[in-house]
């Protein structure tokens, strides 16, 4: 198991307009992930998580602190006048619908993959993004990975010679 260490940043002071706070909708592995990972971001702020699971809340009050508002329903996060931006890391079903309805209230977005199930859904999450002008980003940090363009690079320059298999595990 790999163990999440903050990274190191020159810290500088950032006032009340230069602050960012986000709230998560899904707090399993990839929301206390994401939660976790942007908060290394200086400016940024945690003030609002949503799950279905109580234990999962509670977990995330113990890790992010007591004070922050914890909901079951994702409607009161984007209800909130004082959220600039969502993490949508719910289940895979929801992630349309949420980011539909999170830029339409106001917010920015960053989506979990897949965006969509259907190539049909997509449409109505490019039209809302185009429709209110939010950013909305899809999680894809394997696929952007450096390291994936640095293997595709080794591929296509044939240093490695024909290429004959590939074993290959995500964990």
């Amino acid at each position: 198991v790999e163990i999440l260490k903050p990274i190191n940043h020159q810290h500088k002071s950032f006032g009340p307009n230069d602050q960012v706070n986000i709230g998560v909708i899904g707090m399993g592995i990839m929301g206390f992930s994401n939660a976790f990972w942007s908060l290394q971001v200086p400016g940024v702020k945690l003030v609002a998580v949503c799950d279905l699971y109580t234990g999962r809340l509670e977990r995330a009050r113990e890790k992010f602190g007591k004070d922050l508002f914890v909901t079951k329903n994702y409607k009161e996060i984007l209800d909130r006048k004082d959220i600039d931006a969502v993490i949508v890391a719910t289940s895979d079903h929801w992630h349309d619908r949420i980011s539909i309805e999170a830029m339409n209230k106001g917010k920015h977005v960053y989506c979990e993959k897949p965006m969509v199930h259907r190539l049909e859904e997509g449409a109505d999450v490019i039209a809302t993004q185009k429709k209110t002008g939010k950013v909305f980003i899809v999680g894809s940090q394997r696929v952007s990975s450096i390291v994936t363009h640095k293997t595709k690079e080794i591929f296509e320059s044939k240093t490695i010679g024909d290429l004959v298999m590939v074993e290959t595990w995500m964990d």
